[in-house]
């Protein structure tokens, strides 16, 4: 075998050096290698994407090369088309290759026989025959001790099996892939199957903690030349954000990510694009947009060959047309998306199609899937939903089982108990433990239309409103709530009449109950309490909602003024100890057992207590 410098052609293509390998030989102005490398050369030619240099190189040279040389040959020009979505020609290769196998003994032309046939059935979502294939050029590389051959078809296997729904033993036959790609030092092949693993991860939601920090690591490490791989980690970056409601961030990516995508020419993943831009908008509300996008890319792909592809985005035309109530379009799409599933054998589009008829009986491989799980979990028991999809991190999905219509902006009360989930335009922000009784309570008077400060004092707090000592008690709520909301203060509106909401924002309530505190219980039966009614000179905000407090209850402590105004213990105390020197309350209890009482209700207790001693 002729060498080329240090290191031989086939030694430089295995550990990725391309360039290096088309430099030194097809390139030079005096190369040397052997007919033996020659495969090679054509091979380091297709990574480059110089798929025409290297079918014309293939043209001049094919008299000259063994059968054996000329299989290898057909196998990295119809990888190289197929790639690149030139179906006819690639399929014209595999098929050469093919037709000979029966005539042949070599394991490792075998190998390149199957590894091809396997790679184009896997193009055209044939999962099934791409799996018998891949386990036949795996078998046929490992009797030839050819661990090029070996890597790859563990690599073809993997993707195949986890493509099938068998998640689990796909992901460990990836690992395999990745470390014989290692043990052979082709680290760009490594690399791709490790991006390929990170990818499944992502969508399975197998490792939801890091998966986004990994990714935007992985993209930021590969070489630009690798728009391949660049632009599927990019489409799989924004479906994550998709999931999460991150709807600003997915925009940004799917940006960087069209510019990569048309300027590789690569239709399948021009695709994919218009097919992440549809769900985008599907979330943004604007359907007709979706599927304007999704036929769109139903043009970009062959229809002959990209059955998988076509397979999503038929599923998702269909899903589009049930929101838009064309029931003659989902009745031929269904048919259509349910001969598709049968013809693919894809695992999640099997499981979709289950979902759809008998969730309780669904033969999955449960916890392989986690998000698969969830869909499952949203599909069969809405109420209990949320709370899962809560834990897991996946905001977007929230408007799959909550009254919020796509597209809407919503301001969320009480999901879980004192949170906030922001719905604005596709985009889902949940906070945990931040709206208080107040906040909640104006944000549903704000909901009502315009409210002047008196009705605000009235309909939250119960007081009769007098503006030198409640003014202040309403900017500094409606300030919280500003704070609280950020980037969408302007949702608050200010104005001579009063303040408002956003005439675009709703506010809907999870679940309210009547004894969420003694006040709102007291409160929702009570009239309003005149000025007469309770003495005022000297008294804060607070220690008035004490004094009228315990007009409908026998006693207060400190641990319950805490709740009620949500303070701290030291200014509750402070509270009671004034209300106290001023003589408006009574001490009951000694220690932890200490309780404030009005001083009528004091006296009228002790006396009954006499009496039952008497």
């Amino acid at each position: 075998m002729g060498k080329v410098g240090a290191k031989s052609v086939s030694t430089l293509f295995f550990a990725g050096e391309h360039r290096e390998v088309a430099e030194r030989t097809f390139d030079s102005p005096s190369p040397v290698y052997s007919l033996d490398e020659f495969p090679y050369v054509i091979g380091a030619l297709v990574m480059l994407g110089r798929i025409e240099e290297a079918e014309t190189a293939f043209t001049l040279k094919e008299s000259l090369l063994s059968p054996a040389q000329q299989t290898a040959s057909r196998f990295f020009l119809g990888v190289g088309f197929c790639r690149h979505s030139f179906y006819v020609k690639s399929r014209h290769y595999f098929a050469l290759n093919a037709r000979e196998w029966r005539t042949s003994d070599d394991l490792v032309s075998n190998f390149y026989r199957y590894q091809g046939l396997g790679f184009y059935h896997y193009f055209r979502g044939s999962m099934r025959k791409a799996l018998r294939a891949a386990e036949k050029s795996f078998e046929s590389a490992l009797g030839a001790g050819f661990l090029y051959g070996r890597a790859f078809a563990a690599d073809l296997k993997g993707h195949t099996l986890v493509l099938t729904g068998d998640v689990g033993r796909g992901m460990k036959t990836l690992e395999l892939a990745e470390h014989l790609a290692s043990q052979l030092g082709a680290l760009w092949l490594q690399e791709t199957i490790q991006s390929s693993l990170l990818s499944y991860r992502a969508r399975f939601g197998l490792d939801k903690e890091e998966t986004l920090e990994k990714l935007k690591k992985k993209i930021s490490g590969l070489s630009k030349q690798d728009s391949y791989t660049q632009s599927m980690l990019l489409l799989n970056l924004t479906e994550e954000y998709l999931r999460r409601g991150r709807i600003n961030d997915a925009k940004e990516i799917l940006n960087e990510c069209c510019r990569i995508v048309y300027s590789s020419q690569n239709r399948r993943h021009a695709a994919m694009l218009n097919l992440r831009y549809a769900y985008l908008h599907y979330l943004e509300g604007e359907p007709h947009l979706s599927l304007n996008l999704i036929r769109n890319a139903l043009t970009q792909i062959d229809l002959s060959v990209d059955i998988l592809l076509e397979l999503r985005l038929r599923g998702f035309e269909k899903k589009l047309a049930q929101e838009m109530k064309l029931e003659v379009c989902v009745q031929k799409l269904g048919t259509h998306v349910t001969r598709l599933t049968q013809k693919v054998g894809e695992g999640i589009a099997n499981r979709m199609a289950v979902r759809e008829k008998t969730p309780e009986t669904m033969p999955v491989r449960y916890g392989e899937d986690p998000i698969g799980d969830l869909m499952d979990l949203i599909n069969r028991d809405r109420e209990n939903a949320p709370d899962a999809i809560l834990k897991n991190g996946y905001l977007g999905l929230l408007a799959e089982v909550l009254p919020v219509n796509r597209g809407e902006r919503v301001l969320y009360l009480e999901l879980e108990p004192g949170s906030l989930t922001i719905f604005d335009k596709g985009s889902v922000e949940h906070y945990p433990d931040t709206i208080s009784k107040s906040l909640r309570n104006l944000l549903l008077e704000l909901f009502k239309g315009t409210r002047t400060k008196e009705e605000l004092i009235e309909g939250i707090w119960k007081y009769r409103y007098h503006s030198l000592r409640h003014d202040a008690l309403i900017y500094s709520t409606v300030a919280k709530l500003r704070k609280v909301l950020a980037g969408r203060s302007h949702w608050i509106e200010a104005s001579d009449a009063g303040y408002q909401l956003r005439s675009d924002v709703k506010v809907i309530a999870h679940s309210f109950k009547s004894s969420a505190s003694p006040m709102h219980s007291a409160e929702s039966s009570s009239p309003l309490l005149a000025e007469e009614d309770i003495p005022m000179s000297g008294l804060n905000h607070r220690q008035y909602s004490i004094i009228k407090y315990l007009v409908e209850h026998d006693f207060i402590d400190t641990n319950t003024c805490r709740t009620l105004f949500e303070t701290s213990e030291i200014t509750a105390s402070r509270d009671l100890s004034e209300l106290l020197k001023m003589g408006h309350l009574e001490r009951v209890g000694k220690g932890r057992a200490t309780r404030y009482a009005r001083k009528q209700v004091s006296r009228s207790l002790q006396t009954n207590n006499e009496r039952s001693l008497t």
